[in-house]
């Protein structure tokens, strides 16, 4: 397994959606502190929940200025952030077929079972 990691920091569309993701956390986190007056850790709290999209309700931004960037990190922020998802949940799947090929290898390519099923009842 630890041959296999390497390959998932060779992935320039995954280290590009990271630094995207972090800048946009960390542009949120900044206009919140300075902005709205919140904590760091409200701050972060906000971000990621806002991000996300769970949205909880808890923290709001009160100002008007604050509810306008919240609309826009909103847009620009939600499709980063799901595509970075996309982009690690793809590779962890990636994973699984190669360790299951290589580890199970009379799975077939579909993911069927029933070779290596019959082979243990008899």
């Amino acid at each position: 397994m630890a041959r296999r990691f390497p390959s998932i920091l060779k992935d320039k569309k995954l280290i590009a959606l990271f630094f995207m993701v972090s800048f946009i956390l960390i542009a949120g986190v900044i206009f919140y502190h300075q902005v709205e007056g919140w904590k760091i850790s409200d701050a972060v709290y906000f971000c990621v929940i806002t991000l996300t999209t769970v949205g909880y309700g808890d923290i709001t931004p009160k100002t008007e200025i604050g509810k306008w960037f919240t609309t826009g990190y909103l847009l620009a922020g939600v499709g980063i952030v799901l595509a970075f998802i996309a982009v690690v949940s793809n590779h962890i799947i990636e994973n699984y077929r190669r360790v299951t090929a290589e580890y199970m290898p009379s799975v077939d390519k579909k993911g069927s079972r029933t070779r290596v099923l019959r082979r243990r009842v008899k």
